[in-house]
């Protein structure tokens, strides 16, 4: 039987499942308003802190330390990307038997997992506007360090969504993966240098946070925010460099995760036990 339909290719599930993603988070706008207070919530919070806490190693002025704490910040937002949104969607597809069609039909499975997870990176920096906006305001960065660090953003955001296909898959393969995202989330904020400066970490500790793509991209963002004042890990074009090999690697990765899930599926199924 002669059939015209033709199952679309991976920009076409990746559009599909982004925009019913966006609708359906658009439809709460309560919530969607309630990121935007709570970016300024922290503004007032690391207002606080900076007057509170001193790094006299470093010795930053009020200001400056100010200026710490929210550059690390435009960051650990997306950690909801990489971690709590992919895990929560694909158990949440499991129980709806979607997972089951998607791997049973001829559509992009890789486009699915990137749109979900691509919504939420959407999501997590139009939340952090309101912060780009404060800091050009106030006159603490001038508007080219501003450019540049949307950059960066945008390069970090790439990651995520790298990563965080990798952990939407693997949570097809081990299901129970809720403690294992919770160790890593914590690890993404304290071994990043987001509370503290990661040198002041012992070099063992240290190493990890070398493997984590946030120490890098939160480390360029405060020599931007600091013009050109703080003193990076690496020369600022070797960091650049380090960001596109983890966009690459983990790229690379999620591929290779498909490529098992897809054999997971034929041998055992997808279910949840």
């Amino acid at each position: 039987m002669h059939s015209d339909f033709v199952a679309p290719g991976f920009l076409g599930v990746v559009r599909a499942s982004y925009t019913m993603d966006m609708r359906m988070r658009f439809r709460y706008r309560a919530n969607f308003l309630g990121g935007f207070v709570r970016s300024f919530l922290f503004i007032l919070v690391f207002y606080l802190f900076a007057g509170a806490y001193s790094f006299r190693s470093l010795d930053l002025s009020l200001e400056q330390t100010l200026l710490f704490f929210i550059s690390g910040f435009l960051f650990i937002v997306f950690d909801g990307v990489a971690l709590w949104t992919p895990l929560n969607t694909v158990n949440r597809d499991l129980y709806n038997g979607t997972l089951e069609y998607l791997f049973s039909s001829p559509h992009s499975r890789i486009g699915y997992f990137v749109g979900v997870v691509l919504a939420e990176a959407t999501m997590s920096s139009v939340l952090i506007v309101p912060i780009l906006m404060f800091l050009v305001a106030s006159g603490m960065v001038t508007l080219i360090p501003i450019m540049v660090i949307v950059v960066d953003l945008f390069l970090m955001a790439t990651v995520m969504v790298a990563f965080g296909t990798m952990v939407s898959l693997s949570v097809i393969m081990w299901k129970q993966v809720g403690s294992l995202a919770g160790i890593i989330g914590t690890l993404f904020q304290f071994l990043s240098g987001f509370f503290f400066p990661i040198s002041i970490l012992p070099v063992q500790i240290r190493v990890l946070g070398y493997l984590l793509p946030y120490t890098w991209a939160i480390d360029l963002a405060r020599y931007y925010t600091f013009n050109g004042e703080w003193k990076t890990i690496l020369p600022v074009p070797a960091m650049w460099g380090i960001m596109v090999l983890f966009a690459i690697a983990y790229w690379a990765v999620s591929q290779y995760l498909m490529r098992r899930v897809e054999e997971f599926s034929k041998i055992r199924g997808l279910h949840l036990l």
